[in-house]
């Protein structure tokens, strides 16, 4: 079972991996972003993000979101600045 699951998950890394190869930079970040705020839920689906103390969930909850939202925007302006420098 374990294997079998094993050569499911890297088949499936390398379709994604092969998909993704011919992404610019940009799109590449667009779907990157994307994949970590669609996963975070299902990240706390069976625990409930338990490791944090009731009262700090939101806070780091919103830490979270944060720092995927400030990546997104320092990588987009890595992107338009490499375009710019680029002319």
């Amino acid at each position: 079972m374990l294997g079998r699951g094993v050569v499911v998950e890297s088949s499936f890394r390398e379709k994604v991996e092969g998909q993704i190869r011919g992404f610019s930079r940009e799109r590449t970040i667009r779907f990157a972003w994307l994949c970590a705020v669609r996963a975070l839920p299902f990240l706390s689906d069976q625990r409930g993000f338990e490791y944090w103390r009731e009262e700090d969930k939101h806070k780091h909850l919103f830490s979270v979101f944060r720092a995927i939202d400030v990546a997104c925007i320092k990588l987009r302006k890595a992107v338009v600045t490499a375009s710019m420098n680029s002319l």
